[in-house]
């Protein structure tokens, strides 16, 4: 898991807190979540891509 940054923390910190909203504990869990999930997709269209160009670069010379 990568280091969050102290101003990200800050950030975060903004975010309601558990007065106001009970549902709010595993908000900051879902919104990491989501972002790990947005850079392994990004991660898997960057390596499919580089697979293709690859394969079709050996399949022309």
């Amino acid at each position: 898991m990568p280091k969050i940054s102290e101003k990200f923390k800050k950030k975060l910190s903004l975010f309601p807190t558990t007065e106001n909203a009970p549902e709010m504990p595993n908000f900051k869990k879902n919104i990491f979540h989501f972002i790990k999930q947005r850079i392994y997709i990004q991660l898997e269209i960057q390596l499919n891509i580089n697979a293709l160009l690859i394969y079709f670069f050996d399949m022309r010379f």
